[in-house]
């Protein structure tokens, strides 16, 4: 929609007027005052529609080029992969035990029952599990906004990514307790993986394949 036009037709100050409407996008055409030419949403949105197509064409790009992973019928513990799978598939399916959360900290000594964990919905929401093997579970809860902004401020803390990551990690993390003492003796990985899945669980996600989610009603 970007063609040259008499400057006579609109307005010095482009007042809206009811034939500077575009009836692609629906929004006010106004005119650049140094090239005359009209200016409407139009450009913007087709400048939109190419970012997105060009996400989904790299993510198909991707998984096209990815190995294809065997198909596992159930969510298996860490610790309890076998190191060779059957080479019938049936019999791999009722050899696998299937891992859940819930049962596994159940037989955790210490472990917070179901009162416990809905109060701790009650006052955060959706809180959620992570398990590193079948004796080493991790409730957690998403940052809020908030919270973030407040770590944020502490610019001594910004610039220390290794402490920053911690204090969220132990905001975040419910059970077990998290502190000094049990950070230090945890493995080394620890912090680093749960911050990159408290990361994810508060929105915190890649452009790239945020814009790949996005879907056109």
């Amino acid at each position: 929609m970007n063609e040259k036009v008499d400057p006579n037709e609109f307005v010095a100050d482009n007042e809206q007027l009811e034939d500077q409407i575009c009836e692609g996008c629906g929004t006010l055409v106004v005119k650049d005052l140094q090239t005359g030419e009209r200016i409407c949403n139009c450009a913007a949105k087709e400048e939109e529609a190419a970012l997105i197509a060009q996400a989904r064409e790299r993510q198909k790009l991707a998984q096209a080029q990815a190995p294809k992973p065997k198909p596992m019928p159930n969510k298996v513990a860490p610790s309890e992969v076998p190191t060779e799978a059957p080479a019938d598939p049936e019999v791999a399916e009722q050899e696998m035990p299937v891992f859940n959360s819930r049962d596994a900290l159940k037989a955790i000594p210490g472990a917070p029952g179901q009162d416990q964990i809905d109060a701790w919905k009650q006052e955060f929401g959706s809180i959620y599990t992570f398990p590193f093997d079948t004796k080493e579970i991790y409730i957690w809860r998403p940052m809020r906004r908030r919270e973030w902004q407040m770590l944020q401020a502490n610019e001594a803390l910004v610039k220390e990514e290794a402490k920053f990551q911690e204090q969220v990690v132990v905001r975040s993390i419910l059970w077990p307790k998290m502190g000094p003492v049990e950070l230090n003796m945890s493995r080394a990985g620890l912090v680093s993986t749960m911050f990159s899945v408290i990361m994810q669980g508060s929105y915190f996600l890649h452009p790239d394949f945020a814009i790949s989610l996005v879907e056109e009603l």
